[in-house]
């Protein structure tokens, strides 16, 4: 009886029709995806699979995807502090059974006002006996879910630090908007290959087989559309690593974006370039990599089958390389309009290098700000001329504490839509992936609000201000002092710098001769000339019309002179070498006030003599 029912209704003719229709329809949406990727450029050199994946990042989930999260932040804004209210309960009840949420009385927590009434704030002191559990293999830890890696700090402000990761460490919603900006950015609406600097840094494991390594390496996996294959990304030797990545990439003149993960790599990637093009030229003429390299050579034969002989390509690079640095990156890819990195605080020196000449014309996109205690906000906004980012009310619990009581241990802290255009605060993190009105260090400044979020600076780290008294000159004012005063000196480029107090340099009599206490500045410039005895003076006055708190303090006597210490070339890269040995540089960051005294003695064993 049914089936003599549904075939009244749906008689068999009718089926073939609609099938037919289906079938054209299906047909006539796969001919304008085609003809919409044919429209955007794509690259000769782009298999299919890379083709359609780039297509899927950057289209379907960057764009539309993208645009539909960007487009929901307004009302997600207004309904701000239930959000994160909501956001705050699903972490605490999600991890109410573990060790730590049974020890702090998650169960009993039902608010905001709980939360912060119950749960004092936290530094990485706190959760250092819980993380070596967690080094053991121990679940249920600081939450329910399996670790799936356990990132590692660079340790360059200190010893490394350990951060389990789960799968909650980011939604699809962010994962959205971050190819949305890098689509609108770092492609110019094009489909062509992106040369991803990476390698892989000393990867430790627990007892299980969890690794350990920074997140940086993990937290980015390889893509068809790539240009380096996978198993350049396995190279462990991080200069054999950065020219094989330079001569795969410059040996495809059509690149779209470069993706460094941050400056003083990317830095790092350009200066082998300049010191070695002529020999990745031979390779890029000869199709194949020089034997040269601390890599396997079975490795070295796979990398060679994605190479072929191209005299004609390397001829070009040539011709690029031998007119210096200056706007390289132009020359040797003319379809490159993005080089993506983390560009601002501690790593603002070399950005300013790069965009002053290889990256000259090519726009510097600074996608995130985070560290490997979390992601804290992210670049949504259009304007590629700026470097902020905007906080997102659905990515994790957030508080901040106001500038002017940073020094108390448990200072009121304020929340997201509490906070102020113009005011500087420090970020406590709450995370998916077990961390607890966590201080995290970075104090940034709000500048404006875009779709409703605050949109940000990053200002510094505390720890990395310099203090003899009571002045805390944050390392802003600090770069700006050096900036201003080889602008007024004309003469000289800066390589990198670094500073310390004097009390650190007691051992040392010929740098600590001043009779009070006072700031030391280590300073490397490209130029081989030594500063003279009035250009050093200079960065002080100067430092003194920058900071009116120093300059007080330097009238009144409380404060000496700052000494500068003028460091040979290279004595900076050696201090990167001694600060990483058994750590990658991925995430490198030259400390800006140095304290350790292994790393003022390598310092100061390069310093030129009076």
């Amino acid at each position: 009886m049914w089936i003599c029912i549904v075939d009244f209704i749906f008689p068999f003719w009718w089926f073939r029709i609609c099938l037919k229709a289906s079938g054209i329809l299906v047909i006539f949406a796969a001919s304008i995806l085609c003809l919409h990727i044919a429209s955007l450029n794509p690259s000769d050199k782009l298999s299919w699979e890379a083709l359609v994946k780039q297509y899927k990042a950057f289209y379907l989930l960057g764009e539309i995807q993208g645009k539909r999260v960007l487009e929901k932040l307004p009302k997600m804004m207004e309904m701000c502090s239930e959000l994160q209210e909501t956001i705050l309960l699903e972490i605490l009840q999600g991890n109410a059974d573990t060790i730590y949420g049974r020890e702090k009385n998650f169960s009993n927590i039902k608010s905001v006002k709980d939360f912060k009434s119950l749960h004092s704030l936290t530094t990485y002191k706190d959760y250092e006996l819980y993380m070596s559990k967690v080094l053991k293999d121990e679940p249920n830890i600081l939450f329910k879910e399996p670790v799936l890696h356990i990132g590692i700090s660079s340790g360059t402000s200190g010893k490394n630090k350990h951060f389990p990761i789960n799968s909650k460490l980011a939604s699809a919603a962010v994962g959205a908007l971050y190819l949305r900006t890098f689509k609108r950015r770092a492609t110019n609406q094009e489909l062509k290959r992106i040369l991803a600097i990476k390698y892989k840094p000393n990867v430790k494991y627990t007892p299980n087989g969890t690794s350990i390594a920074p997140l940086s390496y993990v937290s980015v996996p390889h893509q068809p559309f790539y240009v380096s294959p996978e198993c350049v990304f396995d190279i462990t030797d991080e200069r054999s690593a950065l020219y094989v990545h330079a001569v795969l990439g410059m040996a495809d003149r059509e690149i779209i974006c470069i993706d460094g993960l941050m400056a003083s790599f990317v830095y790092s990637f350009f200066k082998e370039i300049e010191t070695k093009w002529r020999e990745m030229c031979d390779d890029i003429e000869r199709g194949e990599i020089t034997t040269g390299l601390k890599i396997e050579e079975e490795l070295r034969r796979e990398i060679n089958s994605y190479l072929v002989p191209d005299p004609a390509r390397a001829e070009e690079v040539r011709e690029a390389c031998c007119l210096g640095p200056d706007r390289l990156v132009r020359r040797i890819w003319p379809h490159c309009v993005a080089v993506s990195m983390i560009s601002t605080g501690g790593f603002t020196a070399h950005t300013n290098s790069l965009k002053a000449t290889f990256l000259r014309d090519v726009i510097v996109h600074s996608p995130s700000h985070g560290a490997s205690e979390g992601l804290v906000g992210l670049a949504i906004s259009d304007n590629v001329n700026e470097a902020l980012y905007s906080l997102l009310p659905n990515l994790n619990f957030m508080e901040f504490i106001p500038e002017e009581v940073l020094e108390d241990e448990q200072p009121e802290t304020v929340l997201l839509h509490q906070l102020e255009r113009g005011r500087s605060y420090e970020v406590v993190l709450t995370t998916r992936c077990g961390l607890y009105r966590y201080r995290l260090g970075d104090v940034i400044k709000i500048v404006d609000f875009y779709k409703g979020c605050p949109q940000y600076e990053f200002c510094y780290r505390i720890g990395q201000m310099l203090n003899v008294s009571w002045e805390k000159t944050p390392e802003s004012v600090f770069y700006s002092t050096l900036v201003k005063t080889l602008a007024k000196l004309q003469q000289y480029t800066l390589e990198d710098y670094t500073a310390t107090e004097s009390l650190n340099l007691e051992a040392y009599s010929e740098y600590n001769t001043a009779k009070t206490k006072h700031y030391v500045l280590f300073i490397e410039v490209k130029e081989n000339v030594t500063l003279s005895l009035p250009e050093r003076k200079r960065f002080d006055e100067v430092l003194r019309q920058e900071f009116e708190l120093y300059d007080s303090l330097r009238a009144n006597g409380s404060i000496d002179e700052m000494k500068l210490v003028q460091i040979h070339k290279g004595g900076f890269g050696h201090l990167k070498e001694h600060i990483l040995e058994g750590f990658g540089s991925l995430q490198f960051k030259m400390p800006r006030v140095l304290r350790k005294q292994d790393q003022l003695d390598v310092l100061l064993q390069n310093a030129i003599k009076d």
